[in-house]
């Protein structure tokens, strides 16, 4: 899965079903937050995130313009290992 970055800024991981010149189909997207904190010895860290993307519908897949993408690129091995854990663990209570 690729990192996708759209002209909003946002950074989404996720899984891409089909690809054109004109759209990307992608399969579970998680948005990337940064939450600032503090460590044990009270020094500031930053903490990232990944949160369903489209936690407010019953969506799993959605079509994007080329137009919305900045660029594509691929993930680190931190990046693939939090998403495969927070995309198994994303299930919407109700």
């Amino acid at each position: 899965f690729p990192v996708t970055i759209l002209k909003s800024g946002e950074e989404i991981a996720a899984q891409i079903l089909e690809e054109t010149d004109s759209s990307v189909k992608i399969f579970q997207p998680m948005v990337f937050r940064v939450l600032s904190s503090f460590d044990n010895n009270g020094n500031p860290c930053d903490v990232t995130t990944l949160h369903d993307w489209l936690m407010n519908t019953d969506e799993k897949q959605v079509t994007l313009p080329m137009n919305h993408i900045t660029f594509i690129m691929e993930p680190n091995k931190d990046t693939k290992k939090l998403y495969e854990l927070e995309s198994v663990s994303s299930v919407s209570v109700y």
